[in-house]
């Protein structure tokens, strides 16, 4: 597991939250589940500094996709569809 920290809007406020997950999709989907979040700003894996784009997470559709899809695959496979730098 790696160590991921995410800057978020949380509460209409800048928060940063520590999160432990196998890949960057995991990560991501830690945050979706996280109602409160409205905005991630930016992901770094702690181990080697490597960051994500964010500009392109719609928190919206990717939340209506947890919310309606029982296949975790899925929603995995639609955050890889995403172009991640």
């Amino acid at each position: 597991m790696d160590e991921y920290i995410i800057d978020v809007n949380f509460d209409g406020q800048k928060d940063i939250i520590k999160t432990y997950a196998s890949s960057v999709y995991e990560a991501v989907d830690t945050i979706v589940a996280i109602e409160t979040i409205t905005d991630i700003i930016s992901i770094v894996r702690s181990e080697d500094k490597k960051s994500w784009r964010t500009d392109n997470i719609n928190l919206s559709k990717l939340r209506e996709l947890r919310n309606s899809i029982n296949d975790e695959g899925l929603i995995y496979q639609e955050l890889r569809d995403r172009e991640w730098r």
